[in-house]
């Protein structure tokens, strides 16, 4: 996410300190990018670089395992009602911001609701099939 890079970044170094910290981060970060995977890699390059050292590393780690975990159980939901809110908001905040942190929201704003038109659409059209 290129909006939030560097601040996902400072948010993980400065949070590994404290061991709940460091895990609820794990959760905020993975919620954020929405990939443990992503998490993980970001905290092992920290660990290779000397930044954070192991354990609170994993603690993390853990915190993103667990962060993954509740986004499935939360879009498990219908959430489809969202969609056009999300691109009418997208596209007002897109246009009327564009190069500011409000425009670039607008344009996740965007892609957050094509994606969830898009599974809205994917789910109607295998009902016949199931």
């Amino acid at each position: 996410m290129p909006v939030y890079g560097a601040d996902l970044r400072r948010v993980l170094s400065r949070s590994v300190e404290k061991k709940p910290m460091a895990f609820l981060a794990g959760i905020g970060v993975t919620t954020l990018v929405q990939s443990s995977n992503a998490t993980t890699l970001l905290v092992t390059s920290f660990v290779a670089q000397n930044l954070v050292s192991l354990t609170p590393a994993l603690v993390v780690i853990l915190g993103a395992d667990v962060g993954n975990a509740i986004m499935a159980r939360i879009l498990t939901f219908d959430f489809s009602w969202l969609s056009p809110l999300f691109i009418f908001f997208g596209v007002v905040f897109f246009l009327s911001r564009k190069q500011t942190r409000a425009g670039q929201l607008g344009r996740a704003s965007i892609g957050l609701g094509l994606i969830l038109l898009a599974l809205q659409l994917i789910v109607e059209a295998a009902r016949p099939i199931t």
